[in-house]
């Protein structure tokens, strides 16, 4: 600017010279003294001016190439940076993405500054990011207009911000507003920044939220109203909206549930998750809109019963509600015809309704670990192929029932919703997304685990779930890692993303995940991640009774190494300690493993009566801990007639443990 000016200055001065003579020569009578005074009037003029456009306009590279060492210095490059730089091109890129990413979920501007933090500290080879508890974000909204003001830690230095605040017109077609309100040598600063330039306003109100949000509105030209603390704004029908303040109450992110009105009418997967202090007692009834939606899916939470418009869900197939505190099935579930899986386990049923026998298209019903003592004669008329009703206390079966159970199979490995385990490298859209676990040395791929709809997707979701599930079935294939897979890191990401997702120790994770992944995709994808779990927790006695129970599962679907998998079961009860493990359990893992023998001794030979393997088993294992009756009955018939019989027939007797 002062180059312009001194160009300016001279050629003022050359028309000046320029128009004095032609005067003289053409004999104007001006007086010398009225030339110099105008002059110099136009000069002054000139030099106010510019001293008025340097003071409020700052080209944007002269900024920032001003205050980096300084900044670096001070160890302070996250603040200046996060306000100034980050933050910025995000909103003048696509405020939209602000609205979502900031506003929306619980904590997400921590999460952002701590981003930032880490980013700058690599850069500049600082020992730690700046403290961001303090940080906050409010919002107003007008007839017209959406306000955010992000409430800043405390700045230290020129010229760190206050506070941030932007106004967004809903019209989109109208200019967008990023002000900032920064400390200066003496008091507050008061600025407006474009995608390039920097406005300098001048002194700015005393920094107090108050200040700055009354400041914010006056630059909108409306009047002050009240401000809510991080309240979205969304549009769309009176339901969505209901909706959408449930979810932002529970903090269920964009990603579960999306923010706007036709993603959220398309949607056909709604899988809800919360962490223990999100926990809700109650699903809101405006659920019942969602009318695409084929799967549902809520997991241990207070949840009791569902609302009465769940039953309008007339596409839904698959249901699955385990870990609950469900004591009854709701009726409503009667009325959604085309659903083929529903899994209640882990719940406190006690009956089930009546008219159960409507769900002409079941093909699953996991009831495992509920508190039920009938089942209702209308079971009988359900087509299911698969029934799993592990652990319950069931005292009556009528006639009907009973011959329905007995041609039912009972168990847990049928090929459910299919799955794979895809590998994300660098090169993919995720390198932002995995920046928040800061793994120290990441480089190479990680692993998505995908069901269901999620495969039929262009762009399915690589949310933590599903990354915490890749990873657990990814470590126990470590022969085929994809190019620059790093175990340690992977092992390293696991133990971050456990303790994420609020669980106490590596066993808790192993069995909570590999138990959901059982239901939903069958038992050949949790078999691999408990191993996995039994790689990480060697001594969990409680993961290689899971272990076994998926083992025979797999051999009673496949034939595929069958002998090797029978040959795992009588071993990996030999390792158990079976004065620890539940007495139901261990009546089960030592009839399995007496099968198992049989099975061997039938496929190989007598080798297995010569070392008297059977009897050795029968004496050590079976006799000493399996009292049920029916057990003990299935394999006195399976010794005497081994032929008869396949691995599914011996499926356990459920409904009597």
């Amino acid at each position: 600017m002062k180059k312009i000016n001194y160009v300016i200055y001279v050629l003022l001065l050359a028309t000046s010279s320029t128009l004095y003579a032609t005067t003289t020569e053409t004999n104007t009578d001006i007086p010398v003294g009225l030339w110099v005074a105008v002059t110099i009037f136009i000069l002054l003029l000139i030099q106010g001016f510019y001293a008025k456009e340097n003071a409020i306009i700052d080209e944007t590279m002269d900024v920032e190439e001003a205050m980096v060492g300084e900044i670096k210095s001070t160890k302070r490059m996250q603040h200046y940076k996060f306000a100034h730089l980050v933050l910025k091109d995000m909103f003048f890129n696509n405020s939209d993405n602000v609205i979502t990413n900031i506003l929306t979920p619980k904590d997400a501007i921590k999460e952002f500054w701590y981003d930032v933090g880490k980013y700058y500290c690599e850069q500049f080879e600082i020992a730690e990011e700046l403290d961001g508890s303090s940080l906050k974000v409010t919002a107003k909204e007008t007839e017209n207009t959406l306000f955010i003001v992000v409430s800043l830690p405390e700045p230290k230095e020129v010229p760190e911000a206050y506070f941030v605040g932007m106004i967004i017109p809903h019209d989109r077609k109208e200019k967008s507003s990023y002000i900032t309100l920064e400390k200066g040598e003496i008091g507050s600063v008061l600025c407006e920044w474009t995608k390039d330039v920097h406005l300098n306003f001048g002194e700015g109100p005393e920094p107090t939220l108050a200040n700055f949000q009354d400041k914010l509105i006056s630059m909108g030209n409306i009047s002050a109203k009240s401000w809510s603390d991080s309240n979205p704004v969304y549009s769309g029908e009176e339901w969505m909206l209901a909706l959408w303040k449930w979810a932002d109450t529970y903090h269920l992110s964009p990603f579960v549930m999306p923010r706007n009105a036709e993603d959220l009418e398309r949607i056909e997967t709604l899988s809800l998750d919360f962490q223990d202090d999100d926990n809700p007692e109650y699903l809101p009834k405006e659920i019942g809109m969602l009318k695409s939606l084929q799967t549902f899916v809520l997991y241990d939470s207070k949840v009791k019963d569902l609302p009465n418009e769940f039953r309008n869900l007339g596409n839904l197939k698959y249901l699955y509600l385990d870990g609950n505190e469900f004591e009854e099935m709701p009726d409503s579930l009667c009325d959604l015809a085309k659903l083929e899986k529903i899994s209640l386990s882990y719940n406190k049923l006690t009956t089930l309704p009546h008219c159960i026998g409507k769900l002409q298209h079941l093909d699953t019903l996991n009831l495992k670990y509920n508190f039920l003592e009938y089942l209702p004669e209308s079971m009988s008329s359900l087509k299911l192929n698969y029934l799993r009703l592990q652990n319950n206390p069931v005292k009556y079966i009528s006639t009907e029932v009973q011959t329905f159970l007995n041609t039912t199979r009972k168990e847990d490995s049928a090929c459910k919703e299919p799955f794979k385990v895809v590998w994300k490298s660098n090169s993919d859209k995720i390198q932002e997304y995995i920046g928040q676990f800061n793994i120290d040395g990441f480089e190479g791929s990680l692993p998505f685990f995908l069901s269901g709809q999620e495969l039929e997707s262009n762009d399915p979701p690589l949310t933590e779930r599903n990354l915490l599930m890749g990873v657990l079935y990814g470590l126990n294939s470590a022969d085929k890692f994809p190019l620059h897979a790093n175990e340690k890191i992977l092992t390293s990401l696991l133990n971050t993303l456990s303790k994420g997702y609020g669980y106490e120790s590596a066993e808790e994770m192993v069995l909570d995940v590999s138990e959901k992944v059982r239901n939903m995709n069958g038992s050949r994808p949790s078999l691999v991640m408990l191993e996995t779990g039994h790689k990480l927790v060697p001594e969990s006695l409680e993961i290689i009774e899971h272990i076994l129970w998926d083992l025979w599962s797999e051999i009673s679907l496949s034939e595929e190494n069958r002998i090797e998998l029978l040959e795992e079961i009588p071993r990996r009860v030999k390792e158990l300690d079976l004065s620890k493990i539940h007495p139901y359990s261990k009546q089960l893992v030592c009839y399995y493993g007496l099968c198992a023998l049989i099975f061997m001794h039938r496929a190989k030979g007598e080798e297995y009566l010569e070392n008297n393997l059977v009897d050795e088993y029968l004496k050590n294992y079976f006799y000493p801990n399996v009292s049920d009756e029916l057990l003990s009955k299935k394999a006195v018939d399976l010794m005497a007639n081994p032929e008869k019989f396949q691995p599914i027939d011996l499926w356990s007797p459920v409904t009597h443990l």
